[in-house]
């Protein structure tokens, strides 16, 4: 008889991940719209770079705020592959929330 045993290590991983991203309230823009995913989806290396590109330099999120929806919308949907600016930011939650929830998971 073959005795087979069960690794639930990655299971018991993934759970315990689930909990601590389950527990984050709020996290920080820059965090979710970091660098490497700014830089995958357009030619800037970095959310600042992005704004530049648009034609704006931001350093506070009023900078941001005050920067026209329209042009926004336009400036991304040219320079990323995404239809909104609204699309750009539920894929990089994504990412984020994928990374956390799968991170240390072989």
């Amino acid at each position: 008889m073959i005795k087979v045993t069960r690794n639930t290590d990655g299971l018991e991983r993934l759970l315990k991940n689930a909990r601590e991203l389950e527990g984050k309230a709020a996290v920080p823009f820059l965090e979710v719209m970091n660098s490497n995913f700014v830089s995958e989806h357009s030619r800037f290396s970095d959310f600042y770079e992005l704004c530049r590109g648009a034609g704006y330099e931001v350093e506070t999120t009023d900078d941001f705020e005050a920067i026209p929806d329209a042009e926004w919308e336009g400036f991304i949907k040219q320079e990323t592959g995404f239809g909104s600016w609204n699309e750009m930011q539920q894929a990089a939650a994504v990412v984020y929330a994928e990374a956390l929830l799968f991170k240390n998971i072989k």
